[in-house]
């Protein structure tokens, strides 16, 4: 989007970008410039300061201040505003470029193609996130679900809200092709005949080919049962398909032609795939329950899944055939409990939880030649626990060919970065600059530290979650805050704070990686640092017990809102309000704290005031003495 007030400006650059094949969006004043961003979602917008109505750095505050806007590119493009103060002002409001005129039409492109190179990387890993978030919440959904009209209701629950669907229904056939449960949202049966088309006719548009697919138009489908009342201009619709055939369908519409994209239709066929195999399951389950001792048998033999069965007392008293040979290298004991030790202790840990609780629990369970399985233990209606093993080796491989390909692009990003720095600080030792020059030549460096760090944390998240394994080392605790107090010493000094430092009685120790593990801390206190303002005061402290050691970071800071705090350990997530204006970061650090706490074993807590500041804890395992001296025998 181009947001300009001079027509001139508007048609020189019109002419510049629609060579290179932009679409093109304007806006001639500042109110229109905004009302524009919220309804069109432009890639980028090169955004004029001097406008009327609405200057630029309004129409960027609030643009930063929209949940639904705040991820869009924005390029200060001025010819008004060219002192140094005002670009400051620009990019501390969260402009991503500030360009000044005249300015060369090749720099403009390249700069342009650079941030739409960064947003679609951004985007990836989000939709990505999202979809992952998803699929854990729908696999919750199944276990916590044992009957199918409950099944259902969450799936589409989860589904129509995942998608932004306006309306959806799942129904599931018999092996006739007739209906035999339907359950829809909105539930209103006069809703549903207006909604959605003949079941036939889709069941004969699927054919053989068992595939979903997106319906663009609506309106240019002969089979869809469109009434004036109801505006459904979109859809998508995918089989749910289990191993005898078609066993129903999941169809979500919206109001809008176009809708639903590509990567929709993947995340629902993802989701069908979980379904189809949940209702098989409660099928077989419901036949079993009627049978007798031998039918149950036959019924968990025919089931490709590998199915074990345990009484009040954790111990196992049935498995069939799959979970034989699941286990044929490693054999389980009838009549015991699952041992420990031998690589499925998080099964068994989970069957004794559902044992003791009646709550059902799903874990993933290593497996045989790298296969990796998730375990959904459910409570049985008399007594004792089921567990279901689901073969998800396809999706972690995914996963670690994701992690894999944004490991890869971030190291390769990492060397043009530093380029870039390195020069940066040449520029400044190659001869005398003038004022403006030192200016140019200081935004330069400071922008090309905040991308190495944001790379640079990008690179840790991913590491983690490839479960990269930490070292095990001895770290006293008490040498590993002294390292960082002095670390800080300059930056505190500069802010005018205090940094205060109370360590423990001894020298309490713990097993852990102490590069990660002062990565916590420092990531800790430069937070406090930089949201707590001039003259403030931060506290790090240190206590322990027979079992663990709480580490505590507090400051006079600005403090999170309540409706913050479940959120702030999300990647990406940052508090923004008056009181954070300006302050630098990516929503990542808080994450990666937690991440390597619980690869600890330990625990990161949060409690917040607005205007009276924050206390960070974490909690982890001492060391025993005993285990210390052993450690550090064996290192030496």
């Amino acid at each position: 989007m181009i947001a300009d007030d001079s027509s001139d400006n508007v048609s020189l650059l019109s002419r510049y970008l629609q060579s290179e094949g932009y679409r093109l969006v304007m806006a001639s004043n500042g109110a229109e410039a905004l009302e524009r961003t919220r309804s069109e979602m432009p890639d980028l917008v090169l955004l004029d300061v001097n406008m009327p109505e609405m200057d630029g750095f309004a129409v960027l505050q609030e643009i930063r201040a929209d949940p639904a806007t705040e991820h869009i590119p924005v390029i200060i493009l001025t010819a008004a505003r060219p002192d140094p103060i005002d670009m400051q002002a620009g990019l501390n409001l969260g402009a991503d470029d500030y360009v000044t005129k005249p300015f060369d039409r090749r720099e403009l492109l390249a700069r342009i193609r650079a941030k739409l190179r960064v947003k679609e990387s951004m985007e990836a890993l989000r939709r990505r996130h999202r979809e992952w978030s998803v699929l854990a919440e729908m696999a919750r959904a199944l276990v916590a679900h044992p009957g199918l009209e409950g099944l259902l209701d969450a799936v589409l629950q989860i589904t129509t809200r995942a998608l932004g669907a306006a309306a959806g229904q799942v129904i599931l056939l018999t092996e006739t092709g007739a209906s035999l449960l339907s359950r829809s949202i909105p539930a209103a049966t006069s809703m549903i005949e207006m909604l959605f088309p003949q079941w036939t006719d889709i069941l004969a548009q699927i054919g053989e080919t068992w595939q979903g697919w997106i319906i663009e138009d609506t309106q240019r489908e002969p089979f869809w049962q469109a009434t004036p009342n109801i505006a459904v201009r979109s859809a998508v619709l995918v089989p749910l398909v289990g191993r005898s055939g078609v066993l129903g369908l999941i169809l979500l519409t919206h109001e809008q032609a176009g809708h639903f994209q590509s990567e929709h239709l993947s995340l629902v066929q993802a989701i069908a795939a979980q379904v189809a195999m949940a209702v098989e399951n409660i099928r077989l389950q419901a036949e079993a329950k009627g049978r007798d001792t031998l039918s149950s048998q036959v019924a968990l033999r025919c089931m490709a899944e590998a199915v074990l069965m345990f009484d009040s007392a954790g111990n196992l008293v049935e498995l069939n055939p799959a979970a034989e040979m699941l286990f044929k290298e490693r054999p389980l004991a009838m009549g015991r409990r699952l041992a420990s030790g031998e690589g499925y202790d998080a099964l068994a840990a989970a069957v004794e939880e559902v044992v003791i609780s009646g709550e059902p629990r799903v874990v993933e369970v290593p497996g045989a030649q790298q296969r990796t399985f998730l375990a959904q233990c459910v409570p049985m209606e008399r007594s004792g626990c089921m567990a279901v093993l689901h073969d998800i080796s396809h999706f972690k491989e995914m996963e670690q060919e994701k992690n894999e390909f944004i490991s890869t692009a971030l190291h390769d990003l990492k060397t043009p970065i530093g380029i870039i720095l390195g020069y940066a600080e040449l520029l400044t030792r190659t001869g005398s600059l003038n004022e403006e020059q030192s200016e140019f030549a200081q935004h330069i460096y400071s922008t090309a530290c905040s991308m190495n760090q944001l790379v640079q944390n990008l690179l840790e998240l991913t590491r983690l979650e490839m479960g990269v394994k930490f070292k095990q080392e001895v770290v006293d605790v008490n040498a590993l805050m002294a390292a960082v107090q002095d670390e800080f010493g300059p930056k505190v000094k500069a802010k005018g704070q205090l940094l205060r430092v109370q360590q423990a009685e001894g020298h309490p120790k713990i097993k852990g990686d102490p590069l990660r593990l002062q990565w916590v801390v420092h990531n800790l206190i430069d937070n406090a640092i930089k949201y707590t303002p001039n003259g403030g005061t931060i506290m790090l402290s240190l206590e322990h017990s027979d079992s663990q050691v709480r580490l505590s970071v507090q400051d006079t800071g600005c403090g999170i809102p309540s409706e913050d705090l479940p959120f702030i350990f999300q990647r990406f997530y940052r508090v923004r309000n008056a009181a954070t204006k300006g302050i630098e970061g990516n929503g990542l650090g808080l994450t990666i704290v937690k991440s390597i706490v619980e690869q600890h074993g330990g625990e990161v807590h949060v409690e917040s005031e607005p205007g009276k500041g924050s206390r960070f804890t974490v909690v982890l395992p001492l060391l025993p003495v005993a285990d210390s001296v052993a450690m550090q025998a064996t290192a030496e």
